[in-house]
């Protein structure tokens, strides 16, 4: 689906002000909280179609969660009042992105009054892939479209920190753009996107103690015969 067909039910259904409050036309990684992560126009889409994937994998409200690169909430905004309290876990390194997430879904800064308070959801900012900042293991984990950004040195870094705090029986969704050849250039790259080959993937999970399932994307990722989003899913999980 092609972001004019998206567009035109935008013209239909929302004024000028509210296009571009949301950011509707700017470009992935502007910045704006919507189009920072990602592209603005399919911003309520990719939230849904996460909470949808996770929910298929098993998450239940007394589960706990860690999102990686939370972002502005694009999710978050659902999982913090669906989980219980104390259960939701953000790592965002752009501490002004996520305090503009908090502001525009939940009208606070951190937590004070409403859904925050009641909820009680953890963050932290580091950069480093540490997700042992927390202190605890995840049943868990979300990295959807962390990886299509990294180099091989924090490829490597991720599957660590997964490793490090997946529960026995825990589970990670995650996404990569999936090429015939790997990304060899260290470091962050965003908003662009690299490649790895699958079994690249599932090798470096290997090397740290973790095993690569395939996995569908849910089925609403496909419209109109093309694709939301161009990300290949993956479910990560301890070896046993």
């Amino acid at each position: 689906m092609t972001q004019d067909r998206l567009t035109a039910g935008f013209e239909t259904y929302l004024s000028s002000t509210e296009r571009e409050a949301l950011g509707l036309y700017r470009k992935a990684g502007d910045d704006h909280y919507r189009a920072y992560v990602g592209p603005a126009w399919r911003y309520d889409l990719l939230a849904a179609l996460q909470f949808q994937a996770m929910t298929s994998l098993g998450l239940r409200e007394y589960h706990s969660l860690l999102d990686v690169g939370c972002g502005s909430l694009r999710v978050g905004r659902l999982f913090i009042p669906y989980l219980l309290r104390g259960r939701y876990f953000g790592i965002e390194p752009n501490r002004a992105i996520l305090k503009a997430g908090l502001r525009e879904h939940f009208g606070v800064r951190w937590w004070h009054g409403g859904v925050l308070a009641a909820k009680r959801p953890h963050f932290d900012h580091n950069s480093r892939f540490d997700f042992l900042c927390f202190g605890q293991r995840f049943d868990f984990i979300l990295a959807q479209s962390i990886i299509s950004h990294t180099g091989p040195d924090q490829l490597t870094a991720f599957f660590g920190g997964c490793a490090a705090v997946l529960g026995p029986h825990g589970k990670a969704f995650v996404t990569f753009v999936a090429g015939e050849k790997d990304c060899h250039k260290p470091g962050w790259h965003y908003p662009q996107c690299v490649t790895y080959r699958p079994e690249t993937i599932a090798a470096t999970a290997a090397a740290h103690g973790l095993a690569v399932s395939a996995t569908e994307w849910p089925a609403m990722n496909v419209q109109g015969g093309s694709t939301i989003s161009p990300q290949t899913p993956i479910v990560v999980s301890l070896l046993h």
